[in-house]
């Protein structure tokens, strides 16, 4: 979307977006903007295809998500990789504005966009880990493996080496080292190794040599329950222009 598009676009919704302003009346008023949108116009596109969702069943394994994700796959083949990515930053734009969880939103966006270009880690790991709420988790710990494969040092990556293991999609062969505990302080060594003062990664540090036991024993659960909850994530600290970016060589 042209940038001074989606200024004036954002402002419409904001100025007609009253306290109190409904759902339906949310909907109604990307419905008005899209008329008066060319028929060809990116965000017109992912206001139609949004409002569909929105309107329906969200959650996957619905009808709605199933015509939703073949149109958004179809929408995304037909793009170049920078039109592609424009198109998903305006579903991520609208879906922040709708009653559609923006990983719902996203993720057949996203997975068309890695299948088509090359992806970055970041992309990588939203694949993996959001593969499950959408229910496409059949060969979802490639995305984990490729990931790991570029950047072995990421952040996001290294975090999904200590929570995602739980997953039974998680690639195996990347746990090393004779036990699970010793992979995991492994781990931990290298996210201190990349920020020595990260509280989180110190904590589990902490926890690992407290316990002397690996994160999934009995005594260790309800600390991994919480740790998986807090730890990065693309979608909530990175940004989607970063995570769609072209990846530099390595």
């Amino acid at each position: 979307m042209d940038a001074d598009l989606f200024r004036d676009s954002m402002q419409f919704h904001s100025s007609k977006a009253e306290p109190g302003l409904n759902q339906s009346h949310r909907v109604q008023l990307w419905v008005e903007l899209a008329r008066v949108l060319p028929e060809s116009n990116l965000l017109r596109k992912a206001i139609v295809v949004l409002i569909s969702l929105e309107t329906g069943d969200t959650f996957p394994p619905s009808r709605e998500f199933e015509v939703y994700s073949e149109q958004v796959k179809m929408d995304v083949s037909r793009l170049s990789e920078a039109k592609a990515r424009e198109f998903i930053l305006d579903l991520w734009a609208i879906s922040m504005t709708l009653n559609v969880a923006k990983w719902v939103a996203l993720y057949p966006a996203l997975k068309e966009f890695a299948s088509r270009f090359p992806p970055t880690p970041e992309l990588l790991v939203t694949l993996f880990t959001e593969s499950s709420t959408v229910g496409d988790t059949e060969g979802a710990g490639d995305y984990l493996r490729k990931a790991y494969d570029m950047d072995p040092s990421n952040e996001f990556v290294l975090w999904q080496l200590l929570v995602g293991r739980g997953s039974p999609w998680f690639p195996k062969d990347l746990v090393s080292g004779p036990d699970p505990y010793t992979d995991e302080l492994s781990v931990v060594e290298r996210l201190l190794k990349r920020n020595p003062n990260d509280p989180l990664a110190l904590s589990v540090e902490m926890r690992l040599r407290a316990t002397g036991k690996s994160l999934s024993e009995r005594e260790n659960i309800p600390f991994f329950n919480s740790l998986s909850r807090m730890v990065p994530h693309p979608l909530r600290n990175d940004t989607i222009e970063h995570i769609l970016r072209t990846p530099t060589s390595r």
